[in-house]
């Protein structure tokens, strides 16, 4: 019998499917421990939504996997739908991907803002909080892209670009050591291993969709790292990480110029992944990005684990 899992692989090789939706992903940052719900229609797929399922002590979890923002649920509409035959298609595919989520003590997701209702998950015991990415959409004129920058971002690229190279680099591990230079000085533990990390660069290097960005001064000093991942249509701004001696140098604000441009060079959109956390966003923001959408949906059907939760994260 052929699994749902072979049958999503196939689908996402003929298919052009997000990156975070991608099997090789999925294997990479979840360890193998993930399966996929999928709705059909004879040897169609009409909907997918892969999740990661893990143990936390005595509870059984579903979990958005470490590195993965956010997950397309995937909707296949028939041709020529209207709008409230649309609606009605989306309530029925979501329920039944919902229904074959495993029975979970908790369960959380992550969705892309590609899919804006959720209320067949609302209508199933879950509840949603809106959290935001930063997108450039178009980079077809790169002049104009620069010039919706704000005044201090340009001011840094400038700065940067009197004192820094940039170059792409294969080595992980120091992409690694500069990222862990940015939680160390935050005081926070850094959330995903090196191992997972190295797991993550391995399937995507054989994918041959990543680069990896370094900061360089004259004295050989590394100011700053980051590190981008790209699918069919889309760059992205995975992690990051500069050195607290030269935060000033404007790095940050240069690396990821130069990996705007990559972007545009490959016809690609640039989404900066976003962040809650204040200093980032509004850093994220002063790239003249659009804030754009996307949810977390979560449900407990434990009461127990709404006191122990932070210990889902700890791993």
């Amino acid at each position: 019998m052929v699994t749902n899992k072979a049958l999503y692989q196939k689908y996402c090789e003929d298919n052009p499917v997000p990156i975070f939706n991608q099997p090789w992903w999925w294997d990479a940052v979840c360890e193998n421990q993930w399966d996929v719900t999928l709705v059909k229609n004879g040897g169609s797929i009409i909907a997918a939504l892969p999740y990661h399922l893990k143990k936390k002590g005595i509870y059984s979890v579903i979990l958005p996997p470490q590195l993965t923002q956010y997950t397309e649920l995937i909707l296949n509409y028939p041709d020529g739908q209207k709008y409230a035959s649309k609606i009605g298609f989306e309530k029925k595919n979501i329920t039944e991907i919902i229904d074959q989520l495993p029975n979970t003590d908790y369960t959380e997701l992550t969705l892309s803002g590609k899919l804006t209702n959720w209320l067949s998950f609302k209508w199933k015991g879950f509840t949603e909080t809106t959290r935001y990415t930063y997108l450039i959409p178009d980079l077809s004129d790169l002049k104009k892209v620069h010039s919706e920058f704000k005044e201090n971002i340009r001011r840094e690229i400038k700065k940067a670009e009197k004192q820094l190279t940039i170059s792409t680099i294969e080595d992980v591990d120091i992409f690694y050591s500069i990222n862990q230079k940015t939680f160390a000085r935050q005081k926070i533990e850094n959330p995903y291993s090196i191992d997972l990390f190295k797991k993550m660069d391995e399937a995507c290097t054989k994918q041959n969709c990543r680069s990896i960005y370094l900061a360089k001064d004259q004295n050989g000093n590394v100011h700053g790292s980051i590190y981008i991942v790209w699918d069919k249509t889309t760059s992205y701004y995975l992690a990051g990480g500069s050195d607290p001696d030269f935060r000033t140098s404007g790095a940050h604000s240069l690396l990821m110029w130069k990996a705007i441009q990559d972007a545009a060079n490959r016809n690609l959109i640039f989404d900066f992944k976003g962040s809650m956390i204040e200093s980032v966003e509004s850093f994220f923001r002063g790239f003249g990005a659009i804030q754009t959408p996307y949810f977390l949906v979560k449900k407990y059907n434990s009461k127990v684990l709404k006191f122990v939760l932070p210990l889902l994260y700890s791993e």
